[in-house]
This record gives structure tokens, C-alpha cells and sequence, in this order.
């Protein structure tokens, strides 16, 4: 079996280093002529948008797909080198089942640990030591390291431990991210400059350690399922043929996982991203779906409105539409913003304003009338003011735990918009089922000889 040289980047804690450290290995790799991919792990959004601007990466998920899948995906989609980003600390996520140590244990993968060193000397020993008891560190990265005397005692005090310093990042301006409401900004908002990284991978990284953590890695065995591609996926394979997807991913609206786009291909689907510099020559094809994803559309109002019109030719060329997130406010009446009111595209008679209390937050079963059961994510802070007609909702929701989180899924003619990021590979059957069942939508009574989804049918098994 092929076992891709690969290592996890984790932290004590949000804010250790992950992200920078990752960015470094990735781009380091890269001007060393190595093929690399870059993966997240959890259903976070943005940091994958900074590992683009090196490498292409994918989201590790196992509570919105499984265990088999994440294995799959990785696999699939691996390079020789292969950069996995944590969640949070090594721990955080555990109860859910998506912790970096669990991901370490699924992938069978090393982890390097980011320790935030700015407060911290010989005392660093009791912090890594508590890890060492249940997870495979091969090297500690500190971050914002004052001096080179910091540095040294860092280091010396590690190798009590029988543990490597592989990188003392110093404490600056340039190695820090800015954030705002939503998290981290995304990369296309920043100047990313790939040179900086490159030379801070150099200059502060023990290459040849690293590049021996990453040989050493392929000794490891990725424990798989023989039968369960096949068990999985071929109920669905090529059952998309001759359909069109068209995802609009402009530069307020990226919130795409790769994974959806793979699942479409594996169904056979013709899939296509629009963006700013082909919207133009795409609003007047027709595609059977138009996919909206999530963003940060209250920060681009104007952007907005200079291209209302070409994202509404875009939809009346489309059959059926979902729209996610910040899809839904672009298709919702108005959209209100630190006072601000920003028309839409009135699809939806609703007005959302952007609150500055976080509105929604976490993994989330839906339930379909059908009995289908979906999975995905919902993080927003949208909160709808004014509903000036009621409109049927088709997802039941609940958090990963059971709990009920109320209704979502606005369902009007060949829309279907929600708060809830769906992810495609929690059930591939339910998903085609979600599309076929838009389409009877456009069909005028017609019915298709599969079982639709928004109407309640004896539970799919």
C-alpha cells in the first residue's frame, strides 16, 4: 500500500503557530522542487484559503464523513509531501471525534507540535511532557521567541525531554495574521508573500530534520477498508452524467469545499468554477445547478452591485440554485450591515442584518423529510429581521450530539437556501437525491422514478 510521507502541524492551543508553520513547510517544500498538497483538519474555511496560495488543499473531516472517507481523501489526493494543519490544540475536538491527536491516529502521521514561547523558558518541559504520553511528537516548533538566549533555553530545556527544537520563529509583525468577525482574514484579502515564508523556512527551520520527520512517516501503514469505496460510492457513481455545476466563487463568496467538487466528479458531473474574470463569458451557458457559497458579502456591497446583474442572468440561466450562508443573504431582499442596508437580489423576502454576536456555530445533522440525513457545518452571524411571506423550510437541524437546533433549508421554487454549509460526502445517495428532488421542483408535476426528498417518504436505508 502507498504510504505518502506526511506530518501533522498541531499546537498547545489556538494561536501556538499552526497556520504560519504550515505555510512555511509548505512553501519551503515547494522551492525545493517537492510535490505537495496541504490539508485541514475540521471544516474550517479560511486557513485552506492561505495553503492555496501554495498548493492545493482539502478539509480532513470525519464527523461530517467518516473515518474511511478521510483516509480516502488523503490518499486520493496526497503528494509526496503531504502538510496537514490542526484544529485548535491536540485535543480540542475530541469529544466530537475531529481532534489533531485523532486525526493522528486515523492518518497514522507524526506531529509537530507549535508552542507559543512568549511567556515561557525551562517550563516549556512540563508542557511538551504532558503530550509525549499520548501522541507521537517528533519535533517542537516555538513561536514568538524574543532573542537567541530564549531560543537556547528553549532548546536545552526540549532535550531533557529527548524532544528536538526544529524552529524558533522570533516574535514579529510579519508572522501574525489579522482577524475579524468571522476568524482569519481569507488569503485573496491579504498580500501573501510567498517569499517570506520560503525564507523563513530556511532560516528558521531545521530542514534536515524536517525533511527526515517526512521520510521517516512513509514507515507508517495506512489501515484501510478494501470494500468500502465500492460500498460507498457505487450507488451514486456516474448517476450525474451530462449534468452541469457551476459554483460562483467570487472574491466575497469562496466558502467552496473541494470535497463537494470531488464527490460531483465521482458522480459523473461536469463541474465549473465562475469567478470575477469569467462570470461574464458564463451568465449566458446554462448548468442544471448553480451553487452560491458562503463569504463575507457584507463587505462588498458596492462589489456587489456592480455585479447584480450578471449574477442574476447567471441564475435565470441556471434550473436550480443552492445558495449557503453568505449565498443566502446575496438572494435575500436586503442586507444590513454596521447600519448599512445593501439591496440583494430579492429572491428570498427576507432581510438579514449581520449581528456582532456570533449567530449560529458548529457541526450539524439534517434531516430531511424523506428520513435523509445530511451533514455540514454552520458558522454565521446573520440573523434574519423580516420575513414577508413564510417560506417552507426542508432541513430539520440538530448539533452533532442529538440536540435540536430548529429548521433550515428555505425551499422556493429552484432555490434552496440555507444557513447550513452542506457537506456532499456525509451521504453521496442523500445529496443526489437533494438534486434530483430540486429538479422535480422545475418539472411541473412531473415525477422522477426515485423517491424525492422533500416530501416525507418511508426513511431511505
Amino acid at each position: 500500500m502507498r504510504n505518502p510521507a506526511r506530518v501533522i502541524i498541531s499546537g498547545v492551543s489556538s494561536d501556538s503557530g499552526k497556520t504560519i508553520t504550515t505555510l512555511c513547510l509548505i512553501a519551503g517544500l515547494k522551492s525545493l522542487n517537492k510535490s505537495v498538497s496541504a490539508f485541514k483538519i475540521g471544516p474550517d474555511f479560511i486557513d485552506p484559503t492561505h495553503h492555496r496560495k501554495f498548493t492545493r488543499s482539502f478539509n480532513l473531516d470525519p464527523v461530517m464523513s467518516s473515518e474511511e472517507f478521510v483516509k480516502f481523501l488523503f490518499l486520493s489526493e496526497s503528494a509526496d509531501f503531504n502538510v496537514i494543519e490542526g484544529v485548535m490544540g491536540v485535543f480540542d475536538g475530541e469529544t466530537a471525534g475531529v481532534s489533531t491527536a485523532k486525526m493522528s491516529q486515523i492518518l497514522s502521521s507524526p506531529i509537530i507540535l507549535c508552542v507559543d514561547a512568549e511567556k515561557l523558558g525551562e517550563s516549556i518541559r512540563g508542557i511538551v511532557k504532558g503530550f509525549l504520553k499520548e501522541i507521537d511528537i517528533k519535533g517542537v516548533v516555538a513561536t514568538k521567541i524574543s532573542s537567541q538566549s530564549h531560543k537556547e533555553i528553549i532548546k536545552k530545556a526540549l532535550e531533557k525531554e529527548g524532544i528536538e527544537l526544529l524552529s524558533a520563529i522570533p516574535k514579529s509583525a510579519e508572522f501574525q495574521f489579522p482577524s475579524r468577525h468571522l476568524g482569519l482574514y481569507l488569503a485573496d484579502e491579504l498580500e501573501t508573500e510567498k517569499e517570506k515564508f520560503e525564507s523563513a523556512f530556511f532560516r528558521f527551520f531545521d530542514t534536515k530534520k524536517i525533511l527526515d520527520i517526512f521520510e521517516k512517516s512513509k514507515e507508517n501503514e495506512i489501515d484501510t477498508d478494501p470494500g468500502w469505496y465500492e460500498k460507498f460510492f457505487g450507488p451514486v457513481k456516474n448517476k450525474l452524467k451530462g449534468k452541469k455545476f457551476a459554483f460562483l466563487k467570487l472574491k466575497y463568496l469562496q466558502f467552496i469545499y473541494p470535497e463537494n467538487v470531488k464527490i460531483l466528479d465521482i458522480m459523473g458531473a461536469e463541474s465549473h468554477i465562475i469567478d470575477e474574470n469569467t462570470i461574464s463569458q458564463s451568465k449566458k451557458q446554462r448548468f442544471d445547478f448553480l451553487i452560491i457559497p458562503g463569504g463575507y458579502p457584507e463587505l462588498y456591497g458596492k462589489e456587489i452591485e456592480e455585479i447584480k446583474r450578471e449574477i442574476s442572468e447567471l441564475i435565470g440561466n441556471s434550473s436550480s440554485v443552492i445558495a449557503e450562508c453568505g449565498g443566502l443573504e446575496i438572494l435575500s431582499e436586503k442586507l444590513i450591515y454596521e447600519e448599512n442596508e445593501m439591496p440583494m437580489l430579492n429572491v428570498f423576502p427576507l432581510s438579514i442584518k449581520i449581528e456582532k454576536k456570533l449567530q449560529a456555530l458548529g457541526w450539524r445533522k439534517i434531516i430531511l423529510p424523506s428520513g435523509d440525513e445530511l451533514k455540514g457545518h454552520e458558522f454565521h452571524y446573520g440573523k434574519i429581521l423580516n420575513q414577508k411571506e413564510k417560506i417552507p423550510k426542508i432541513f430539520r437541524l440538530y448539533d452533532i450530539y442529538g440536540n435540536p437546533k430548529g429548521e433550515d433549508g428555505f425551499l422556493r421554487g429552484k432555490f434552496l437556501g440555507s444557513w447550513t454549509h452542506l457537506y456532499f460526502p456525509s451521504n453521496p445517495s442523500g445529496i443526489l437525491r437533494v438534486f434530483r428532488s430540486l429538479e422535480e421542483q422545475m418539472l411541473e408535476g412531473k415525477t422522477s422514478k426515485d423517491e424525492g426528498v422533500f416530501e416525507p417518504q418511508q426513511k431511505h436505508r
